[in-house]
């Protein structure tokens, strides 16, 4: 692994052992005109994960280094550790509970940044994959929705939140470093990945590719499913977290209203969802005041659930007509039966030496 390779791709392992294979058989089955490897940061799993990923770097020593903790050392220790330890021209993230189904995803993007030097990066379209009665189905739906007209990625960050799929992002891995010395270093949020995609956007341009290459997991016990109160609790962390992100990239009093507004109406929904009705009241009010200062004409769904925020009986009626409502759209979506992963591990790409 003396020659540096095009693409280093990191994957973030705890706990994966029943998802981890098919993540990196997405990673070895790319077909590319150039030299990857994957970098694997195994967090301390308490089952098979280490096991199942030794097992691989055994079968492709030149492809794979697998980056071991005698302890945990948590998310942001692992995401910053497999960054830094990334040698490749570009880096392309993929979580070890999520897996690529499209053999050419490297090849794509790497062409597209090639192409467009002002460029910093570039995302993909996914599909999300949730696990039914019937097994894992993928949805039939494909994420991201469509830019609004005039929409750049960053007014998107910072307006409707971490749009981008984490297991579709490429970047350039000088630029992308660059966040663990900023104001936006990681470790400081919640989450890496949406600090990380508000620095690139900051930095440079942001590209699309509209090719599905990916399935994002939504796992029992998965940082996004983990019930109503730890929901409100990160909706609360996002608001504070947009908030710094305007301030970073210096945002329009024009962009920093409709974030305010934004993070209060899901602030209001989340609180409404967990039952904690002051939280709830309390952004109700700040939205009222924000229309009653000219922010923002209310929507009707936004007046009903300011009203729900003051009569619990209401609350309870609107979140259980919403629930029933996103079971029966869950439903009618995840009908797809789950591609498998790209390939299989014949590392089709030529390997570093």
């Amino acid at each position: 692994m003396n020659e540096r390779p095009t693409v280093s791709v990191v994957m973030l392992a705890y706990n994966h052992e029943a998802y981890i294979d098919e993540a990196i058989r997405g990673v070895l089955g790319q077909q590319c005109e150039f030299s990857i490897e994957l970098v694997i940061g195994e967090d301390n799993s308490s089952d098979r994960t280490q096991a199942i990923i030794e097992d691989y770097v055994t079968r492709h020593p030149n492809v794979i280094r697998l980056l071991t903790a005698d302890t945990n050392v948590g998310m942001h220790a692992n995401f910053e550790r497999v960054i830094r330890a990334a040698r490749g021209e570009f880096i392309a993230i993929c979580e070890g509970d999520d897996y690529w189904t499209d053999r050419t995803k490297l090849q794509a993007q790497v062409a597209f940044l090639r192409t467009n030097a002002s460029f910093g990066g570039v995302y993909t379209h996914f599909r999300n994959l949730r696990q039914t009665r019937f097994g894992w189905r993928a949805s039939r739906s494909i994420f991201p929705t469509p830019m609004l007209p005039n929409e750049s990625p960053l007014d998107r960050l910072l307006c409707r939140g971490n749009f981008m799929g984490t297991a579709t992002v490429m970047y350039r891995t000088e630029l992308v470093k660059g966040v663990f010395d900023s104001a936006l270093r990681p470790a400081r949020f919640p989450y890496g990945d949406y600090p990380t995609n508000v620095y690139v956007a900051s930095q440079a341009k942001i590209g699309e590719l509209p090719q599905v290459t990916t399935l994002y997991r939504t796992a029992p016990g998965s940082a996004t499913n983990l019930g109503p109160e730890k929901n409100l609790r990160d909706a609360i962390a996002a608001g504070a977290m947009r908030s710094e992100f305007c301030v970073f990239v210096e945002a329009s009093e024009e962009t920093r209203l409709i974030v305010a507004y934004g993070v209060e109406r899901d602030i209001l929904s989340t609180a409404l969802v967990a039952r904690d009705y002051d939280i709830a009241q309390a952004a109700a009010d700040r939205l009222r005041a924000f229309h009653d200062r000219g922010g923002a004409a209310l929507r009707g769904v936004d007046r009903l659930k300011i009203a729900a925020a003051s009569r619990p009986w209401l609350a309870v009626a609107i979140v259980r007509l919403i629930a029933a409502a996103k079971r029966m759209a869950r439903a009618c979506d995840y009908r797809l039966t789950a591609p498998p992963p790209a390939g299989d591990e014949q590392t089709p790409f030529p390997v570093s030496n």
